[in-house]
């Protein structure tokens, strides 16, 4: 079956609106961050005065995204940080009530710091996003580092250079789905011959009085559990796609739970979108949080880079960008995936 692909061009909280209740399996996306960029769009989420005013946006947002997910669906939000000052210092915008549908407005390129921040300071937007949709009802499942070997350069003398951003997996729900034999990676397998585990009087009682026996403790029992239990399934990724860690099980390799530090460099884009995520960095997300032939949303569509990975591993896809030139960027770049060609 041939994937199916949707680019909706406007705000996202409006466009959010159009779509039907729980007809999404996941969202992946990467929201404009804090005081970054300005898209010389009014309604554009980033350029809010404050901090607060921004994750308020942000997780309001995120509840339509909530509204719109499946029962056992997953939110997985790339998001960086920046600084209460120097060149990323806020600008003084002009605030419109939410019923015009317009959020900011950066005419006139006033800075403006936020009160409670010292300059200087970062200002932990991640974190105070997770926290902000935590409270909002969201499970917070899960902490991905996304390790850059290739950051920007910065000419900071201060400090160290930034070289990661947090992709934060949220869930509606206790129970959701996820495949994680689809992101296996390679163990680091040592070359013993005994791969069973002898078990340690150390963990016998446990490390906690009253709680269960440590599996560490346990005898008898693969030291690699995915070693050989690794099947592929097609509903996993598509023909066009190499499988990432889980191939070494496929072959007998031993393989482990993927970590929660991911090293994916980032790749330069030609167009006119200034800010990509590499395509790398989401396919394990998309296939450990869908099926082929689920529909996949990202809110923030930028150049489409989501809807080129969901075409390719074989998933529907819905794109929501507020800039039409930006979308008509989507339009190419889905319109090109080999998944539909």
């Amino acid at each position: 079956m041939i994937p199916t692909h949707q680019i909706l061009v406007g705000d996202a909280l409006e466009k959010l609106r159009e779509i039907p209740p729980e007809s999404i399996q996941m969202c992946v996306t990467s929201p404009p961050y804090y005081n970054l960029r300005d898209y010389d769009d009014p309604r554009q989420l980033g350029l809010e005065t404050t901090p607060e005013l921004y994750i308020e946006h942000l997780v309001e947002i995120s509840r339509e995204v909530r509204r719109v997910l499946k029962k056992d669906g997953t939110f997985w939000l790339n998001i960086g940080d920046s600084y209460s000052s120097g060149g990323r210092a806020n600008y003084d915008s002009a605030v419109i009530s939410q019923s015009s549908g317009l959020r900011n407005s950066s005419a006139g390129g006033v800075r403006h710091t936020p009160g409670w921040a010292k300059p200087k300071d970062r200002l932990m937007i991640p974190a105070r996003a997770a926290i902000a949709l935590q409270a909002d009802g969201w499970y917070l499942r899960d902490e991905i580092v996304w390790f850059k070997p290739n950051p920007m350069p910065e000419s900071v003398t201060d400090r160290t250079t930034k070289s990661h951003e947090m992709i934060y997996l949220l869930t509606k729900s206790p129970q959701y789905y996820y495949d994680y034999e689809a992101i296996l990676e390679p163990a680091a397998y040592d070359g013993r011959i005994d791969t069973m585990m002898k078990g340690s009087e150390k963990y016998a009682t446990s490390c906690v009085p009253g709680q269960a026996e440590h599996t560490m403790a346990a005898r008898g029992h693969e030291r690699w559990p995915n070693k050989l239990a690794y099947k592929q399934k097609e509903d996993s990724y598509g023909s066009n796609s190499q499988p990432f860690g889980s191939i070494h099980a496929m072959e007998g390799a031993p393989a482990r739970n993927k970590r929660s530090v991911w090293r994916v460099p980032t790749r330069n884009f030609n167009g006119a979108h200034f800010a990509t995520y590499p395509p790398d960095l989401i396919k394990p997300c998309i296939m450990a949080g869908s099926r082929r032939g689920d529909t996949v949303l990202d809110c923030f569509g930028g150049r489409g880079t989501t809807g080129e990975v969901a075409i390719e591993l074989g998933r529907n896809v819905i794109l929501i960008e507020l800039n039409p030139s930006y979308a008509e960027l989507c339009k190419q770049s889905v319109d090109t995936t080999p998944g539909l060609l």
